[in-house]
């Protein structure tokens, strides 16, 4: 696999990659649109298809639709799971937690809730 490194510049990455790093392109490319909107002035390299920008977005891969957030179903198909995680086991009598609970804190914008996420069991 060949990356453009801007200006035109190309490197092989060589055989170290393979399946896996053809599958973890389109996250790289969500990360760094990402980061070029959030977190830099000016983006540092710019990713070109046939000689146009590239802009990621996500798609069905059954229908074709965009997919949005607000139509996303989270099923939890692992016993003992929800949508935060592992489920905790019930505390100690005493409301102690002993040093091998595991413990899960979540954000304070999500106490209470599901981040504003559907799930479907």
């Amino acid at each position: 696999m060949q990356v453009n490194l801007g200006g035109g510049v190309r490197a092989d990455q060589g055989a170290c990659g393979g399946r896996q790093e053809v599958e973890l392109l389109p996250v790289m490319h969500a990360l760094r649109a990402w980061g070029d909107k959030w977190a830099v002035a000016e983006p540092p390299l710019r990713a070109e298809h046939h000689g146009h920008p590239i802009h990621p977005y996500v798609a069905c891969a059954t229908c074709g639709e965009p997919v949005r957030a607000e139509d996303l179903e989270f099923i939890c198909t692992v016993p003992g799971w929800d949508i935060t995680g592992p489920k905790l086991p019930p505390q100690a009598s005493g409301g102690e937690s002993s040093a091998t609970t595991p413990r899960r804190r979540r954000p304070a914008h999500q106490s209470g809730t599901n981040g504003g996420l559907i799930e479907k069991r």
